[in-house]
Parts: C-alpha cells; structure tokens; sequence
C-alpha cells in the first residue's frame, strides 16, 4: 500500500512538473510574440496598448481626457501624439489641465467618443469598429504635426479639422442641442441658412446647374 501511495506520489509530481515547464514556456512564447511599443516622450500623454475588443485592428491608443484614440499599427507615433494635442487644446484651451466645458465632456463621455488614425485607406475596409459609439476617423498622411510652425504653409493639417468633427458631433450638438443641434431647427443651422440666403437640399452645384 505504502508503495503504490509513493508511486502515486511521485507521478503527481512529475506531473505538475511538466505542467508547470509547459505553462513557463507558453507564457514566454506569448511575451515574446508582444510587439515592442513605445509610449513617447510626450510630456503630457503616453502612448498605450489598446484592448478594446472591438477594436482588433487598432495596436495602440492615447487617452485625453477619457476619450481614446487609436491608431493601426503604421501611423507615426508623433502623429498620434499630434492628434492628441490637437483633442487636448480644444478641449482644454486655457491648459489649466481641466475641460473647459465639463457639459461638452460630459457628452462625449455618454456618446462613447472616439478617434481612429488609419494609415491608409486600403486598409479601412478590414478596420473592426464598435458598433456603439461615435468615432471620427483621421489618415496619418493627412496629419501634418509641423503645418502651424512652418507658418500655416502647404499642405493643411486635417487633425485641425476632424478632431473638431468629433467635438462638435459628439459634444456641443448633444450637449446644446437647440443651438448646435444638427437639425433644420437650431440656432446655428438658421444661422447658416441665414448666410448662405435660406435653407437648400441640394448642394450648391445641383441649385446653379437646375
């Protein structure tokens, strides 16, 4: 009895022996396929592992003020840590480190607001995006970080403009709907059709060719 208890004893070891040399070298394996990624030496932000489920085609993210923003594997950090300023001082345009609108924030929160950067547009077909959420994409060779130093010249810094979408559409116009709604009936919507000499279907081209 005492020899079959010893036996038993001895296999369970060896056993958990081979289980544990198994799960080491898995464990390895799995670190060893995790691509190396570089946070940035931006002050302010640190570039991050993205998790989100579904958003398997984004390898990384930066965070402003709890809205993501994720980029594909090809798009330059500096572009991404570019965009994020971008978010960071329109939301925060003082840089006293808080949204300067907290009803705006509180919006985009509650819409689940995000950007993604894209590297190219071929591969914006196969992208996995939540289908919850309001996302505004950005192409990393339409994010041009040095256009405001180089004295407002050549091509346009597109990150001026859809980061603003994103604000706009998922912040001011829910926060503020009777002003920045956009529908036929708010303020900025009359105010437009005031500038433009009334409220058209049509664009401009089809008006002028009818």
């Amino acid at each position: 009895m005492n020899r079959i208890n010893a036996s038993f004893s001895l296999l369970s070891k060896k056993k958990s022996l081979l289980f544990s040399t198994l799960l080491a070298l898995c464990l390895s394996g799995c670190q060893q396929q995790q691509p190396h990624l570089d946070s940035g030496t931006d002050p302010h932000f640190k570039i991050v592992p993205n998790t989100h489920p579904d958003m398997s085609g984004f390898n990384r993210k930066v965070e402003v003020f709890g809205i993501p923003i994720y980029a594909t594997p090809r798009v330059e950090d500096r572009k991404l840590l570019h965009a994020a300023n971008v978010m960071a001082q329109y939301l925060d345009n003082n840089a006293d480190g808080k949204p300067d609108n907290p009803a705006v924030m509180k919006a985009m929160h509650n819409n689940q607001a995000f950007l993604f950067m894209w590297f190219s547009e071929e591969e914006m077909s196969d992208l996995r995006l939540p289908k919850k959420g309001i996302g505004q994409d950005l192409g990393n060779d339409e994010t041009i970080p040095d256009y405001v130093t180089r004295g407002k010249k050549g091509r346009f810094d597109a990150s001026l403009e859809e980061v603003l979408h994103l604000i706009t559409h998922s912040g001011y116009a829910s926060a503020y709907p009777s002003i920045f709604g956009e529908n036929n009936s708010s303020r900025i919507s009359a105010a437009m059709d005031k500038a433009r000499g009334g409220h058209f279907d049509h664009t401009w081209i089809q008006v002028i060719n009818a």
